[in-house]
């Protein structure tokens, strides 16, 4: 799988017309085969700060994706729709399970809800940086 986390800060004149753009992309985004989740959310602290969050099965997901007319549209805006450039970060993820545990992956009664079978070194083989994950520099 392949998970995207991309962080964009709309101008305040443009927020209206983004909400509108990133609707359509997240419409569209979620009904093609291979993408698990696609979400844009706004910041509830900074109404002009959004953040996707896209789950693709594989390379073939995120190249559909990524020919979507909507797609090409908002990209072409984001030169006057933007503050600054996009960040984020592309994770290639091997395995995945659901959470909060259930009674079949929880292995004991006493085990954290936050617990894995796998260390966070197997389980995200690739993590790589587009940029820094919060525009202040931290990670």
């Amino acid at each position: 799988m392949i998970v995207y986390r991309v962080e964009v800060v709309v101008r305040p004149a443009e927020l209206p017309r983004a909400r509108l753009m990133f609707a359509a992309v997240v419409e569209q985004s979620r009904q093609l085969p291979g993408v698990h989740h696609f979400d844009i959310l706004q910041d509830p602290a900074n109404e002009c700060r959004f953040v996707s969050v896209e789950v693709f099965e594989d390379q073939a997901a995120v190249d559909r994706q990524a020919e979507l007319p909507v797609v090409a549209e908002v990209l072409a805006a984001f030169d006057g729709l933007l503050v600054d450039r996009p960040r984020g970060a592309i994770f290639h993820v091997s395995a995945t399970q659901p959470w909060p545990a259930t009674a079949t992956t929880a292995g004991s009664a006493g085990q954290s809800p936050h617990a894995t079978a796998a260390s966070p070194a197997q389980t995200l083989t690739d993590a790589t940086q587009a940029d820094h994950l919060r525009p202040d520099g931290a990670a």
